[in-house]
């Protein structure tokens, strides 16, 4: 199917076109604008297995895993421990071997996979596929599209795992209403994302909205990216609980744990978690100037604490907010499975030609 020459066509008009040929089984399909293609998209005919792809968020706890759909449905989901403190040859490896476990599962449910979608922490460069550096997993220059491709014998997309997430936020999530609103996720680390017409913004060098590395005023915890009093160093999960276990000497505690003794009433547990909270308003501040969003959306591990989060959180933000307005602050819906479904919408992408 070729259309030229008719630019005023809708986008949603050309998905369309797509989808029902493809879901059809007419053969391959192109839709151009012009001589730009701009949608691309393989038939699913009967003869063949029906296609889906496979997504994998590589965090530094945990690998998170899921087969996709076509229609972007999770169809399995699985997470494996990161294993980091092994460093980050085997983690690469350990990540090969979750993809096995992936496209297993995908030949168990009668699906071929057509593509794969990989997304990780640091400074990564999506058209090259290269993950630059991540210091909370140690690696430099890890070409991962070269990797997963050459392992799986597919085409593979390389993403950023904050502003994945954010991008499955905008398509399937809390913000998909919303034109343009600022991500954060908090977890293992921090990251953020700003989002502009459903397009994460990547910043020159890759690293755009890094709100972990805002360095806090009282800040002088040393940060795994070498400076001293990074907002990661205060207020992500991990930072959460070591700080808990420094001053309690309890051992095996974590983001969790501290939450529940901090509702509680448990005192060092309220201290602690307020500290993270005043860092995280202290730290959005000059996001929120300089970007001026209307919308805020939480995601990562931490958001799973809920209105234990979010209310102290918008009212510390409110307290602090001197220009402007204060934006609305909402828990991400896709919760900490967001950086995996975006890296199933890379792939999809992908697979149908979208850049």
């Amino acid at each position: 199917i070729l259309l030229r020459d008719v630019p005023s066509i809708a986008e949603e008009d050309r998905d369309q076109i797509v989808r029902i040929h493809a879901r059809t089984g007419l053969g391959d399909v192109t839709v151009r604008i012009g001589n730009r293609p701009v949608r691309q998209a393989r038939s699913t005919d009967r003869s063949s297995p029906v296609t889906c792809v496979l997504a994998v968020d590589l965090g530094g706890t945990n690998l998170k895993g899921a087969v996709v759909s076509a229609g972007a449905e999770v169809l399995y989901q699985d997470s494996w421990p990161t294993e980091r403190e092994q460093g980050p040859d085997h983690v690469i490896g350990r990540m090969l071997r979750f993809f096995d476990s992936l496209a297993r599962e995908s030949d168990r449910l009668g699906l071929a996979y057509s593509a794969a979608g990989i997304v990780v922490p640091g400074a990564v460069n999506e058209s090259r596929g290269i993950g630059i550096a991540a210091s909370n997993l140690g690696w430099r220059d890890v070409p991962f599209a070269d990797l997963v491709s050459r392992h799986l014998q597919t085409p593979v997309a390389v993403g950023h795992d904050i502003r994945a997430a954010a991008l499955a936020e905008a398509r399937q999530g809390v913000a998909k209403d919303s034109a343009g609103f600022f991500f954060m996720s908090i977890g293992t680390g921090i990251g953020g994302a700003i989002v502009v017409d459903g397009v994460p913004w990547t910043g020159a060098s890759y690293l755009a909205a890094e709100i972990g590395h805002i360095t806090l005023t009282a800040g002088t915890e040393q940060c795994a990216c070498g400076r001293r009093g990074c907002l990661e160093t205060v207020a992500s999960a991990n930072a959460i609980a070591l700080r808990y276990a420094a001053e309690t000497h309890v051992h095996d505690v974590d983001a969790a744990l501290v939450c529940q003794r901090m509702q509680a009433g448990d005192p060092t547990a309220v201290r602690v978690w307020d500290a993270a909270i005043q860092a995280l308003a202290e730290a959005m501040q000059p996001v929120l100037t300089l970007v001026n969003p209307g919308l805020v959306v939480i995601g990562g591990g931490l958001s799973r604490a809920g209105n234990a989060l979010l209310d102290p959180l918008t009212t510390a933000v409110r307290h602090r907010r001197t220009v402007g307005l204060v934006p609305e602050i909402v828990l991400a819906t896709l919760g900490d499975r967001a950086a995996c479904v975006g890296a199933g919408l890379l792939a999809l992408d992908l697979s149908i030609g979208v850049s």
